[in-house]
């Protein structure tokens, strides 16, 4: 049996694996689904399925068990990462980070170049690998203050988490900028 808390307010429920499964895939609750794939762990099949709400749900669950995700769930993660929604991508991002698997790098960074999200540079530097960290750092040199402030941010907090912020001088400039939460994020690279 696994354990399924269907909304905030109502009672947790014990329920057969099985009859989760069934939850998961047919219930005409959007909510009851999303809750019954997060209880489950986010089984692969469920990353995909048409619904964005159900993929969402499935790669925040796999996060509880990031690092031992298998070769095939980390691929579909990855092909994640060129979904339509960026909710999608960003879940997917968060786990991919979380596995701490240096091949996610190149599915990270490609996301990167194409998307230009906040959530990919956070992942990126929660991976704590020289080419991701130097991809970040290529941004914040090329792109300078121009950087629209909320990637700014998660460019400098993916840093500051990557602890390999060796070329201060793309980091200074942002020491400097207008808005006061970028400069935090400099302070914190």
């Amino acid at each position: 049996t696994t354990w399924l808390l269907v909304a905030g307010e109502l009672p947790t429920v014990e329920l057969p694996v099985d009859e989760l499964r069934q939850l998961a895939r047919t219930a005409p609750d959007p909510e009851v689904r999303s809750a019954s794939v997060w209880a489950l762990g986010g089984e692969v099949e469920f990353l995909e399925v048409r619904e964005a709400h159900i993929r969402i749900a499935a790669a925040e669950a796999m996060q509880r068990r990031a690092e031992s995700l298998d070769g095939r769930t980390k691929a579909m993660l990855a092909l994640l990462l060129t979904d339509e929604r960026r909710e999608v991508r960003a879940a997917a991002a968060k786990t991919l980070a979380r596995t701490r698997d240096e091949r996610a790098v190149r599915p990270l960074l490609a996301a990167f170049r194409r998307w230009r999200e906040p959530e990919v540079a956070r992942a990126l530097g929660r991976l704590r690998r020289p080419e991701a960290t130097d991809a970040l750092m290529a941004v914040l040199a090329t792109s300078g203050p121009r950087l629209h402030d909320e990637l700014a941010v998660a460019i400098l907090d993916g840093v500051a988490e990557s602890e390999e912020a060796s070329r201060t001088d793309s980091i200074l400039l942002f020491m400097s900028h207008p808005t006061p939460e970028v400069r935090r994020a400099a302070v914190r690279a």
